[in-house]
């Protein structure tokens, strides 16, 4: 039986087999220079709300961004104009166990602003330590400087302060306010009121909505 997706709704699969359950979303227009935050209980399907803004996971329905809708496949393994316009640290890293600090370089548009970026951290003399030689915090914050070194339109972070310390949580939510005065569209999802206090932008919230399919 199909079903009918408003424009303002995806519907997508979480899990697989015996354990899958369809879920349903709804979320405003993206428009450029806003930031959004995801609210929900733990366990309703924030990560798989972003996985799909992020191209990642399929999904029926659309999404519109900057303008234009977007429709999604249910049948694809993802939406791939929706992966080219964004970066994303979901909670699959995307930072690469084997690979020092320095190698992540060649997954980024600007090694200046990722060395930037990492000096903000402070992890510019890690540069030669294998990921899997740091701690989650570092590896979090590694991955975080990979994501905004991309130079994307769209910045898509799921609670992008885990494992951080009220410094470094104070530091991230000072750069997601100066992305987003520069134009940049991020949508995110926190549990840290230490991040949400600290952001010097308007912030867009949203409940995302789940109901059964």
């Amino acid at each position: 039986m199909e079903t009918t997706i408003a424009p303002s709704q995806i519907l997508c699969v979480r899990g697989s087999g015996k354990s899958s359950t369809e879920l349903r979303f709804e979320l405003p227009v993206l428009q450029r220079g806003h930031l959004y935050h995801v609210q929900g209980r733990s366990g309703t399907g924030k990560s798989t709300l972003l996985s799909c803004i992020a191209g990642m996971l399929p999904f029926a329905g659309t999404i519109t961004v900057f303008g234009k809708t977007i429709s999604g496949n249910a049948q694809s393994t993802g939406t791939p104009e929706l992966y080219q316009l964004s970066s994303a640290l979901l909670q699959r890293h995307v930072v690469d166990p084997d690979l020092t600090v320095r190698s992540h370089a060649t997954f980024v548009n600007s090694k200046r602003d990722f060395d930037s970026y990492l000096a903000e951290f402070d992890l510019l003399s890690m540069n030669k330590k294998k990921a899997n030689n740091m701690s989650m915090g570092q590896q979090q914050r590694l991955g975080l400087a990979v994501v905004l070194a991309q130079h994307r339109d769209l910045i898509i972070l799921d609670e992008p302060t885990a494992h951080q310390d009220i410094q470094y949580t104070r530091s991230i939510g000072s750069i997601i306010s100066r992305m987003i005065h520069e134009g940049k569209t991020i949508v995110f999802s926190s549990h840290d009121r230490e991040l949400l206090q600290s952001l010097d932008c308007p912030v867009h919230q949203f409940n995302n909505v789940v109901k059964p399919a």
